[in-house]
């Protein structure tokens, strides 16, 4: 008997282990595909509208990315922390209404304050809606679909559905938008910026709307009545600083291609959203990279092996820095030939697009740096840190940006990247005794035992 039971449970562990490697396998399709798709939808954009027209589509898909991520309030986070998986018990999924009814209750205040921004961004600057209110609706409405969409990846995520949780915003989304666009660019419609966003905007709420079907199909709707005293509870620390931290990463991530559309012009925006998503692509292997080694890194150190630890950050790094370094030689190779694929008068930029390579190829350099101080206690350090840099940063692209124009914005990007990792890699050697750069996979005094 007691072998019969062995045997079972051996069989469920490696079910489980298959189940485990078929999400992987399945989330890292899920976004190379992603990728494909976002180069589809922005090629479409830019063979339907003249440049700045296509500038006007990319910042308004900045700030509605930037809006939606602020709007989701962290409860995306709380949601993935406090959620307990279906194969629970009855009191697990009835805590779970509990949590998700108490959720949304606070994502419609979130969405009442996307409105009002939404409102307050008409009366500043009008000429964004081509002049008239109504307008400003489709933005509200890929904030709030964009929002929607993160809590329901999150839930998803929990319930290790990671079809669900990905297929309908990183995927069908932008491969359905770009093939519409096509087709009335086929159609000889005629679109502006404002009018091409309308139409990805409304294709994201359908989507959204598709996977919320699926939500309710596992979920059920008891949510909607359920008891808030049966929700897990929630500490005012987390609620403040995971809404910090997402409004904070979302700013993060927008904040150049916005403010290039605010104070340089829309054309230059256009060019600058096109050479960002390139030179990002040269980060792909180190976030492939980190999601391996930082766990492994993260159990010597929890192993007190420091050795290990500090070889292992340094084979990340110097992996990450060898494939961005490959990278970086092909996109200043077909560089030109990419971004005319585009705009032809893109090539006019290319110098920028150097700067950027660099500067992604730099952050390969420090490899999972910023990984690392988060799983060895300085995440609050690092909070603050990055706050200070982007306060910094806001007030350097005000200045420069007007001076200097693209090269102003790159170089401020490219000094706030060199400040941030040399910092976390001093605090790191000074707390961790770890050295994160490319280099200390050679000058590592300690070789590990991997006995």
């Amino acid at each position: 008997m007691a072998n019969v039971v062995s045997s079972i449970s051996a069989l469920r562990s490696k079910l489980s282990e298959r189940a485990g490697v078929h999400r992987a396998v399945h989330a890292i399709a899920s976004r190379g595909l992603s990728t494909v798709a976002s180069f589809a939808l922005l090629l479409s954009v830019s063979a339907l509208l003249p440049t700045e027209q296509m500038g006007l589509y990319v910042f308004l898909f900045s700030l509605g990315n930037a809006a939606g991520l602020v709007a989701s309030g962290g409860l995306p986070l709380l949601l993935l922390k406090h959620m307990r998986g279906s194969e629970g018990d009855v009191a697990d999924r009835s805590q779970n209404d509990a949590l998700l009814n108490r959720l949304a209750r606070t994502q419609v205040w979130w969405f009442v304050a996307a409105a009002g921004v939404c409102a307050v961004l008409y009366f500043v600057n009008p000429s964004v809606f081509q002049g008239h209110p109504w307008e400003a609706l489709p933005l509200f409405l890929y904030v709030a679909a964009f929002a929607t969409g993160e809590m329901l990846i999150n839930f998803f995520r929990v319930e290790g559905k990671v079809g669900w949780a990905l297929m309908p915003r990183e995927n069908l989304w932008r491969l359905i938008s770009a093939a519409l666009l096509f087709v009335m660019m086929t159609a000889g419609v005629q679109l502006d910026g404002g009018q091409a966003f309308s139409v990805v905007a409304g294709v994201l709420s359908v989507a959204i709307a598709f996977q919320f079907l699926a939500f309710r199909r596992h979920q059920g709707m008891a949510w909607l009545t359920a008891d808030q005293a049966d929700a897990p509870e929630i500490s005012r620390k987390d609620q403040v600083f995971f809404s910090l931290n997402t409004g904070f990463n979302a700013v993060q991530a927008n904040i150049e291609t916005l403010v290039i559309g605010l104070v340089i012009g829309l054309q230059e925006a256009a060019f600058f959203f096109v050479a960002l998503r390139l030179t990002q692509l040269l980060l792909v292997p180190l976030v492939a990279i980190d999601t391996i080694g930082v766990p492994m890194i993260n159990r010597a150190l929890q192993d007190d092996d420091t050795p290990k630890a500090q070889w292992l950050a340094g084979a990340c790094s110097l992996a990450s820095f060898g494939f961005a370094v490959c990278g970086a030689l092909f996109l200043l190779a077909l560089g030109p030939f990419i971004l005319s694929m585009f705009k032809p008068e893109f090539l006019n930029h290319f110098e920028i697009v150097i700067v950027m390579t660099a500067t992604a190829t730099l952050q390969a350099w420090f490899g999972p740096a910023a990984n690392l101080l988060m799983i060895g206690g300085g995440e609050r350090f690092y909070f603050w840190l990055r706050s200070g840099l982007l306060g910094a940063g806001l007030l350097a692209y005000l200045l420069f940006g007007p001076l200097f124009g693209l090269a102003g914005i790159v170089a401020v990007t490219l000094a706030i990247v060199i400040l941030e990792h040399v910092t976390v890699m001093i605090w790191a050697r000074r707390h961790m005794n770890i050295d994160m750069m490319a280099s200390s996979f050679f000058t590592a005094r300690d070789r590990p035992s991997f006995a």
